[in-house]
């Protein structure tokens, strides 16, 4: 959260000082994102009756985005819908607690994933006849899911033999939020660059695992991303 709230109030203080010189592109645009993306706090997993705690070990996913929306509605805001996909790998478990006695965490893997679809409210400035900067975010629904969650474990003996159970393959669909900003760049009458970062969350998801056990996970992150608009 520190990070993120950084990071925005840069780009408030961005826009505070600019001054718009009108030079921007008009009317309905598509727009196709590619990124990378990254949890804000790994998720932790209780075990069976709360007998140990896992915590992820994620770096950075992949970031897919698709949205169209419409240029001037009110002067500088513009509206747009978007479709989101991401997702990153469970390289490894950290054991933060562990109250099984001759049981031993080996690793993890799986996958987490989200999907959402936004509604968002954007405010353009322009910096320059061909740059401009963006301020933002935008609300609506998120589908989070934990994909095919493995777990390792082993007796504490001399040559011990390394199960792999599924502990975790299961989604809920959540309140979903995000903020941003960016930088666009003109490219000609009807194509545009976007330069951009967003930052992401949802209500806490509910997952259940295959023994039925219960619990919430922190779902935020951040991505960065490069966008190409079309205008028509």
């Amino acid at each position: 959260m520190k990070k993120s709230t950084f990071i925005l109030t840069f780009f408030i203080l961005i826009v505070i000082i600019s001054i718009p010189v009108s030079a921007k592109i008009n009317g309905n645009y598509l727009y196709f994102s590619i990124g990378a993306w990254q949890l804000a706090d790994e998720i932790q997993i209780p075990g069976v009756n709360n007998s140990w705690t896992l915590q992820t070990d994620t770096n950075t996913g992949l970031y897919l985005n698709c949205g169209s929306g419409y240029y001037d509605i009110w002067s500088c805001f513009r509206l747009e819908f978007d479709i989101s996909y991401r997702t990153i790998p469970i390289a490894d478990v950290e054991i933060i607690d562990m109250n099984v006695v001759g049981i031993s965490i080996q690793g993890g893997e799986g996958n987490v994933t989200s999907i959402s679809f936004m509604l968002n409210g954007w405010y353009d400035l322009d910096i320059t006849k061909n740059w401009g900067f963006y301020l933002g975010g935008g609300l609506g629904a998120g589908r989070i899911s934990l994909k095919e969650f493995y777990i390792e474990t082993a007796p504490v003996v001399p040559n011990p033999k390394v199960t792999k159970t599924l502990y975790i393959n299961d989604s809920d669909w959540r309140f979903a939020m995000q903020a941003g900003a960016g930088f666009t760049y003109i490219l000609s009458d009807n194509l545009m660059l976007d330069l951009g970062f967003r930052y992401y969350r949802t209500s806490d998801p509910k997952f259940i695992t295959e023994m039925g056990d219960e619990f919430f996970a922190n779902m935020q992150s951040h991505s960065a991303f490069l966008s190409l608009k079309f205008t028509y």
